[in-house]
């Protein structure tokens, strides 16, 4: 470990070259939330934050059986024309009469028809990605068929009967039936478009096919693949059901990472250790690209058209501002000037009695990540970057055991390694060294802002070595300066949860009192296929 004033020899900083490139603003500019992402669809595949609305695998399926039968050729342009065309007359109906249902692929490009149109309105293309794409993959992973061929297929079990059940509802509707394989173009009366839209809603699918797309995220006899989806959402249901209203991702991170799972029953219990996995992650996602949120901060102040600084300077502004505040503020008594080894014992005294089960250490006390994710706020300002090295103490805390006896999901922290500040890799080897080091808090600070920057600069070179036209840099290292580029709005990484709990509510199994009747019977169902399936 390095103090401040060292810093120019090691880590050696990746330069980003002058070029031709197009700023292209991506999501994931350190690269850690990937492995995070990596891990929530494992833990519960099928849903992503692209795929809002569930009625969309209805439609989906609709359309390829559809095609089938009206003897559509093996052929994507075709198939995505007639698919286009379907997706229009959805998104256009729902325009005309006004739906407010969130999630209709294509809603602004039908508003802007419905507006220019008073009488026939042209069923065309509206989006780039189609629905039928962009649910494509989820639609694979819940079975119902699969997208790696020139067209769509259907499985038998069940996208064909998810199929089945949407045409028992549209099948006689004009407005679908005629949509026409040729042309990539085709025209439909105002006033039936409306008609239709009246009887129709993405949001409302019809009861047999909430029983079709309930069977599919928790099937009764399911694939091995398919159990930790099936304890997922059995989780959700299961915590909706215990508060008594509509739960938020914060509640499933608190009631996963907590001392004791008595209250949870004991088929998920192996499914919340996935998850705490998951937040660790996301906790290491929100510290890093805020302490480069910070640094963009301290660039832009420059007062010169080129903000460019030393980057010393830039991190010893950063690292000597009031960071003993953040430490009171999580009820730690520490100061800055303190060794590094002092706040690793008191981080761990503050978590309080412990428990370690199944590689995973679990603690009584308050200091936690969800603490840490309440206190993110702080971080828009250079004080709180005082949670950097309390987020690393805290993953290596909880991750320890696991790690280094190698148990059941401790490869999940592979997928990040070394390259994207895996604990095992990068995170534990670095604080085992702290609970012995001198160094001040100040100084690891300043380290762990530079090691931020770091991972930033080497993910964006190597996505411009990749693809030379796309600059994703928000900061350029030239020399011993660093160079403001573009300005960052700094995240978290995606669990999907929200998503799922969308889903839940679309089929009628959640509403804001909590668990409805079928909520109840699908986690009663649920519980009883893991428990069978873990027996056998």
């Amino acid at each position: 470990m390095l103090k401040l004033d060292e810093l120019a020899l090691q880590p050696a900083n990746p330069e980003l070259v002058v070029s031709e490139a197009n700023d292209t603003h991506g999501l994931d500019l350190l690269g850690l939330r990937a492995p995070a992402e990596s891990v929530a669809n494992w833990l519960i595949n099928g849903v992503t934050t692209v795929t809002p609305t569930i009625r969309y695998f209805s439609l989906r399926s609709w359309i390829i059986l559809r095609y089938l039968k009206l003897g559509g050729l093996k052929n994507w342009d075709a198939f995505s024309r007639f698919a286009a065309k379907a997706e229009a007359a959805i998104a256009c109906a729902s325009n005309l009469v006004a739906d407010p249902s969130p999630g209709v692929v294509g809603r602004n490009g039908a508003a802007e028809i419905v507006t220019k149109t008073n009488g026939e309105i042209t069923l065309r293309r509206l989006t780039k990605i189609l629905a039928a794409e962009l649910y494509a993959g989820p639609s694979e992973a819940l079975g119902f068929g699969e997208s790696s061929g020139e067209v769509p297929t259907l499985t038998p079990e069940r996208g064909l009967l998810l199929a089945e059940s949407f045409d028992a509802v549209v099948g006689a509707e004009d407005v679908l039936s005629e949509i026409s394989l040729e042309h990539d173009e085709q025209t439909v009366d105002r006033a039936r478009l409306a008609q239709f839209g009246h009887s129709f809603s993405m949001a409302r699918p019809s009861m047999g096919e909430r029983e079709r797309l309930v069977a599919a995220l928790i099937p009764k006899e399911p694939h091995h693949s398919e159990l930790r989806r099936i304890a997922s959402y059995c989780l959700l249901l299961h915590l909706s059901q215990a508060l008594g209203r509509t739960i938020e991702e914060s509640d499933v991170y608190k009631a996963v990472s907590q001392h004791s799972l008595a209250e949870i029953p004991g088929e998920l219990h192996l499914i919340c250790d996935g998850w705490v996995r998951f937040v660790v992650r996301d906790l290491l996602v929100l510290v890093h690209e805020a302490a480069v949120s910070n640094v963009l901060r301290q660039l832009f102040q420059v007062p010169r058209q080129e903000k460019r600084q030393p980057f010393r300077e830039v991190i010893a502004a950063l690292a000597s501002s009031a960071l003993d505040s953040g430490f009171l503020g999580l009820g730690i008594q520490i100061n800055a000037s303190q060794p590094i080894r002092d706040l690793c014992a008191s981080v761990t005294d503050s978590c309080g009695p412990t428990e370690e089960l199944r590689g995973l250490r679990r603690w009584s006390g308050t200091l936690s990540e969800t603490l840490l994710f309440e206190k993110k706020g702080w971080l828009q300002s250079a004080e709180g970057l005082s949670l950097l090295p309390v987020a690393w103490i805290i993953a290596a805390h909880r991750l320890e055991l696991g790690l280094n006896s190698k148990t059941v999901a401790s490869e999940l922290d592979d997928i990040a390694g070394a390259y994207r500040i895996g604990v095992g890799a990068v995170v534990l080897p670095e604080v085992t060294k702290w609970r012995s080091s001198s160094m001040s808090v100040r100084d690891v600070i300043a380290w762990l802002i530079h090691r931020s920057v770091d991972q930033h600069l080497r993910i964006a070179w190597s996505r411009l070595a990749r693809e030379p036209y796309k600059d994703v840099g928000l900061i350029r290292s030239d020399g011993d300066d660093w160079v403001y580029q573009k300005d960052f709005n700094p995240g978290r990484a995606t669990s999907r949860i929200y998503q799922a709990i969308s889903w839940l509510r679309q089929l009628g199994l959640l509403v804001d009192s909590g668990l409805t009747d079928e909520g109840s019977d699908l986690l009663d169902a649920g519980l009883a296929t893991l428990r069978r399936t873990i027996t056998n």
